[in-house]
């Protein structure tokens, strides 16, 4: 009985060692990447392969100046707009594009083309280009071991993509002319059933407009969440833009005061808020 139940278990063990050695996953030489990054009323993303330096010299040698690139390895580096932007001071339509470069000692050409199927380099065709923009070589101090695309600087509105690779780094800038937009998203919001006061005072007051609006927004967020700290805060801001100076540290004081019965790292925060707004408006 014992010989059967163990021919059995070999049996089984037999049965099931390949598949574990075909579900088993070997380090890639270029590992693929795929980013979401949340930006301005939409979204980037970036879809590309990391080719590693390997004690190679990369530019100039194993990526030749003067020829067009793939920018990365395996099939060519994608990018993908969620709206309108502009690039590198040109604008670009919503959609998905081929990152291509031609790399220079001193300044490198990008480029963003439509056809998508390429295998690196093979069937470029520069006609299909939307965007070609010369950038400045940024020396790193350190070499880079992977090759990198990222995206980093972000604000509202704003954005730098970079590549980097080895010892050099390109960024190319990123624009959404998106005020109009979000200021009529927030018209027809504010008009419906659950109209966002918090969203509309922040993005008010970070724009320097419409600043009694804003604080009669978020009075009403504060009045919907009394208990969020952080909205007094967001008040006080307000108070000292419109040059309110009493209720902006009153307002302030009470979000340091809140905030304490949060967490060590809040109360800290928001005490520091406060204290700064103290020295700023003595000045």
């Amino acid at each position: 009985m014992r010989k059967i139940i163990f021919s059995l278990f070999i049996l089984g063990g037999l049965y099931i060692n390949p598949l574990s050695a075909q579900e088993f996953k070997m380090p890639a030489p270029s590992p693929t990447v795929s980013i979401n990054q949340d930006f301005s009323t939409s979204f980037i993303k970036l879809e590309y392969s990391r080719p590693a330096v390997k004690e190679r010299k990369v530019f100039g040698e194993l990526i030749p100046f003067g020829e067009v690139w793939r920018t990365g390895a395996n099939a060519t580096s994608k990018v993908t707009f969620g709206e309108e932007v502009e690039v590198a001071g040109k604008m670009v339509k919503p959609g998905t594009y081929t990152l291509y470069s031609i790399p220079g000692e001193k300044e490198w050409k990008i480029i963003l083309n439509t056809e998508l199927k390429n295998w690196g380099a093979d069937g470029y065709d520069e006609k299909k280009n939307v965007l070609v923009a010369d950038l400045p070589v940024i020396r790193l101090k350190e070499n880079q071991e992977s090759f990198s695309l990222f995206i980093e600087n972000m604000t509202d509105n704003s954005a730098d993509l970079v590549l980097s690779w080895a010892d050099v780094r390109i960024e190319i800038p990123v624009k959404a002319d998106n005020h109009e937009r979000i200021m009529k998203h927030l018209e027809t919001a504010m008009r419906g059933e659950n109209p966002p006061y918090m969203r509309a005072a922040s993005y008010y007051l970070s724009k320097g407009e419409r600043l009694e609006e804003a604080l009669k927004y978020i009075e009403m967020a504060i009045r919907e969440n009394p208990e969020a700290y952080y909205m007094y805060w967001t008040r006080a801001r307000i108070y000292e833009k419109l040059g309110r100076n009493d209720e902006a540290l009153k307002s302030a004081q009470l979000s340091a005061e809140m905030a304490k019965k949060t967490s060590e790292a809040y109360a800290y925060e928001y005490e520091q808020n406060f204290k700064k707004m103290q020295d700023r408006l003595k000045k």
